[in-house]
C-alpha cells in the first residue's frame, strides 16, 4: 500500500513538472475556457477582448454600440440642422440689407446689417461646435440668439422713437398735392400703424429668439450625456474633425 502512494505522488509530481515545462493545461484550467473543472463544475467562458483602441471584437457589438450612439444623437443633430438652416436665413438678410446700403447709408441699416453679419457666424460657428462635441457649442448658440433678440429689440426701439419724433413724409405729400386741409388723422394714422409693426416685432423677437435660446441650452446636458456614453471609437468616427 505505501508503494502505491509513492508512486501516485512520483506520477503528480512528474504531471506538475511536466505543466510547469509548457505543456497544455486542460480545458477548465485554461483562462476563459468552458467545459468542466476538476469538481464537475461548468465554467463560464469570458467575454471576447476588446482591441486595444477600444472596439469591440465582434461585429454585432460594434453594430449595436454604433446603432445606440446614432439613436442618442438626433436630438444634437436636429440642433445643428436648425443653427445650420438660422446661419444661412440671417446671412442671406444680411447680403440683402448690406446690398440696400448702395442707395443710402444711414446708422440703423449699419447697425442691421452687422448685428445680422454677426449673428449669421455664431450660428454656423455654434453647428461645427456640436458637430465636433464642444460642451461651449450650445451656450455660444443661446447667447446669439439672445443677442439676436436685443439687436431686433434695439432695432425697433430706434426706428420707432425716429418716425414718432421726426415729421410726416406721407402727411407732408398729400398735403402738398390736395392744396390745404386738415390732414392731421392720416399722421395719427400712420403713427399708429408704426406703434403696432414696431412693437409687434419686438415682441415676436423676445418669443422665437428667446424660445430658440432655451431650445439650445436644453441641449448642453444632452450632450454631455451623449459624450459621457458613447465609446471614444465611435466619437471618432463619427465627429472627427
Amino acid at each position: 500500500m505505501q508503494q502505491v502512494r509513492d508512486e501516485s505522488d512520483t506520477g503528480r509530481g512528474r504531471s506538475d513538472a511536466h505543466m510547469s515545462a509548457g505543456q497544455e493545461r486542460p480545458p477548465w484550467e485554461g483562462p476563459g475556457s468552458p467545459g468542466l473543472g476538476p469538481d464537475g463544475s461548468h465554467h463560464e467562458s469570458a467575454p471576447p477582448p476588446a482591441s486595444p483602441g477600444g472596439i469591440p471584437a465582434t461585429p454585432q457589438e460594434q453594430h449595436r454600440q454604433l446603432a445606440a450612439a446614432r439613436r442618442d444623437f438626433k436630438l444634437i443633430k436636429r440642433a445643428i440642422s436648425v443653427a445650420r438652416f438660422g446661419g444661412w436665413t440671417t446671412g442671406f438678410f444680411a447680403v440683402a440689407s448690406a446690398l440696400f446700403l448702395v442707395f443710402g447709408v444711414n446708422p440703423r441699416a449699419l447697425f442691421v446689417t452687422a448685428g445680422l453679419a454677426v449673428v449669421s457666424y455664431n450660428e454656423f460657428r455654434g453647428a461645427t461646435g456640436l458637430s465636433r462635441l464642444d460642451a461651449k457649442a450650445p451656450a455660444l448658440l443661446a447667447w446669439n440668439q439672445v443677442g439676436f433678440a436685443a439687436m431686433l429689440v434695439i432695432y425697433c426701439a430706434w426706428s420707432l422713437y425716429t418716425r414718432l419724433t421726426s415729421p410726416s413724409e406721407l402727411t407732408e405729400q398729400i398735403g402738398s398735392l390736395a392744396g390745404a386741409g386738415d390732414f392731421e388723422w392720416i399722421a395719427d394714422l400712420e403713427r399708429s400703424i408704426y406703434i403696432s409693426l414696431y412693437v409687434s416685432v419686438a415682441f415676436l423677437s423676445i418669443i422665437f429668439q428667446g424660445g430658440t435660446a432655451l431650445f439650445y441650452h436644453r441641449r448642453k446636458p444632452m450632450l454631455a450625456a451623449y459624450v459621457s456614453k458613447t465609446p471614444q471609437w465611435i466619437r471618432t468616427m463619427m465627429h472627427s474633425e
